[in-house]
């Protein structure tokens, strides 16, 4: 905003230049493209201004030495205006040699200010000449009011007495001089006439210039209403990013609580693992004591079995038997079905003479139904 405030004051600055020295022919400024012709004095003195200072300055590109801006000054009052004008003409535009210049010496001096008021002083010395030109003209009708005089007065001298010739000889001679200084403000009136003349000249030029300094301060002005409207457009982007931002804070407060939760729970899970990884050991401890009885109930097992056998060969020796005795059991025996000893085995019918051996089995029948019901419950 600053820099643009100060460009639009450069702008006045230059359109108030209007009647100030520019060059003749009626070029308009819209013509030039603001580059300095190559064989042109002024681009020649500028360009080696710049080598020397490249030569004499350790920081290339940023001319601020002492006596820059006095050699700069110098060279533009030198200057012819035509060069100067084709600078104007890109003033508070991009582009041209104006720019270019200016970024030389962009840290500590302005380009544009510099030459804006070297066509300042033209402006006062073309003043100056309008004032000295009319004192010209105002002494030219004071010489020839005299001369008109000296005439009058030469021919009533010849006229009275002709004995006056020392003194018609004196006013001959003042009529020369009056007529020489005639000639000499006539020549400066001359001169000073052609000055007016390119002056006036310059005057509708830089008019017209001023018409275009007005329209760049018109569309200036544009820029910065577009400028304040984008800003405004951005303010209430950020306005936007800021509740999507504060939304985005109270999920992330809400996650964060899910995750405590979350984290509450993975520590009674972790909990009940150990629990379970426990009831494990004791599951396999109870295993492992199963498998043991196991071994003593086969051990148990195997002798009952020898036992058995001993009964069943003491029992199938013969015995002596009355006849009508074995009928009469072996007609009971045909009449009702043959029914199984209350000690034998469900599936081999042998003697269960050992106690031990009903309670074997059911302790492994109960650790087997351990085994069964522990691990569906851990898994419940």
């Amino acid at each position: 905003m600053k820099n643009r405030k100060s460009a639009l004051r450069k702008a006045v600055m230059a359109a108030m230049l209007a009647g100030a020295i520019t060059t003749t022919g009626g070029v308009k400024a819209s013509e030039y493209n603001g580059i300095l012709d190559e064989n042109s004095n002024l681009k020649k003195a500028l360009d080696n201004l710049f080598i020397k200072l490249t030569a004499d300055s350790s920081t290339v590109g940023s001319y601020v030495v002492n006596g820059t801006g006095q050699d700069v000054k110098s060279i533009l009052k030198n200057a012819d205006v035509a060069d100067l004008k084709v600078l104007m003409s890109k003033f508070g535009k991009k582009g041209g040699d104006l720019e270019a210049y200016q970024k030389l010496l962009k840290e500590g001096m302005d380009f544009s200010e510099l030459l804006v008021g070297e066509l300042g002083d033209r402006i006062t010395s073309e003043e100056l000449l309008k004032k000295e030109k009319s004192k010209i003209e105002s002494d030219l009708a004071s010489a020839r009011e005299k001369s008109s005089e000296l005439l009058s007065e030469l021919d009533e001298a010849y006229k009275v007495n002709e004995e006056e010739g020392a003194k018609n000889t004196d006013l001959a001679n003042k009529l020369l001089t009056a007529q020489a200084e005639i000639e000499q403000l006539t020549q400066d009136k001359a001169k000073a006439d052609a000055d007016l003349e390119a002056a006036n000249a310059n005057i509708t030029t830089l008019q017209e210039e001023l018409a275009g300094a007005k329209a760049n301060v018109d569309k200036l002005s544009e820029e910065k209403a577009a400028a304040d409207q984008a800003l405004a457009e951005a303010n209430a982007r950020v306005s936007n990013l800021e509740q999507e931002v504060a939304a985005a804070n109270n999920r992330v407060a809400d996650l964060e609580a899910q995750l405590a939760e979350k984290t509450a729970e993975l520590d009674m899970v972790k909990a009940d693992k150990a629990e379970l990884e426990a009831k494990v050991k004791e599951l396999q401890s109870l295993l492992e004591q199963k498998d043991h009885n196991n071994a003593d109930l086969q051990a148990e097992i195997k002798r009952l079995k020898q036992e058995l056998a001993d009964k069943f060969k003491d029992l199938s020796q013969p015995r002596a038997k009355t006849p009508q005795a074995s009928n009469s059991v072996a007609k009971q025996k045909a009449s009702r079905p043959t029914a199984k000893p209350a000690g034998q085995l469900p599936s081999t019918g042998e003697d269960a003479a050992n106690p031990f051996f009903t309670a074997a089995a059911v302790a492994i029948m109960t650790g087997a139904g351990l085994v069964t019901v522990m691990p569906k419950r851990q898994k419940d």
